[in-house]
């Protein structure tokens, strides 16, 4: 769906869920984003009741623009605290997500999987952040598999080097019992009568 269908579709439902008037329905240059007071109406008065801060409602809120889909959608919102609850943990769930390094993400992704798939559970649209950690997994593989093989070939050259070592030691051993050999041989014969 474009985003002007998008933002006409939810112009329509926050009609129809307030005296709302088209003036409090703002947008950019391009027509796609809403005015977060805007969002507020739409979202069934959520945030009046809500005790997030603004900044957790306008992270949530461009997490739900970026989908083009409001992410509580299925959740039942009889229970302010669990539907903060719930929309806390995504929006900080995406910010862990977004600001992890590699061996951060290594650790913390299987509590971050079964985290979403709670929310999933809890009627919380989290399937593209499903996805999304998905692929990053699968990156993390890939880079697991290479850092792997590289680690495997290094090895594989050491040993090498070490068998040629240990084939250089004997080598050296076999040359110093011929020379020990001969310096006897040579100390017979010097001190053999003449």
């Amino acid at each position: 769906m474009s985003p002007l269908l998008w933002l006409t579709r939810i112009w329509e439902i926050a009609k129809l869920n307030s005296n709302m008037q088209v003036e409090d329905l703002a947008v950019d240059g391009e027509g796609s984003s809403l005015l977060t007071k805007s969002f507020d109406v739409v979202v069934d008065g959520l945030r009046k009741n809500s005790e997030l801060s603004k900044g957790m409602w306008t992270k949530y809120y461009e997490l739900c623009r970026s989908q083009n889909v409001f992410l509580h959608g299925n959740l039942l919102k009889q229970n302010i605290k669990l539907v903060d609850e719930v929309i806390s943990e995504t929006v900080i769930l995406v910010d862990g997500i977004k600001s992890s390094k590699l061996s951060i993400f290594i650790n913390d992704f299987a509590a971050w999987d079964q985290s979403l798939e709670g929310l999933k559970h809890l009627g919380m649209n989290v399937g593209f952040l499903c996805t999304n950690l998905q692929r990053f997994e699968n990156l993390v593989s890939e880079s697991e598999h290479e850092r792997y093989a590289k680690k495997r070939k290094e090895a594989l050259a050491e040993f090498v080097r070490m068998e040629e070592w240990k084939r250089l030691d004997v080598v050296l051993l076999s040359l110093k019992r011929r020379s020990k050999t001969h310096m006897q041989k040579f100390q017979e014969e010097d001190n053999a009568p003449w």
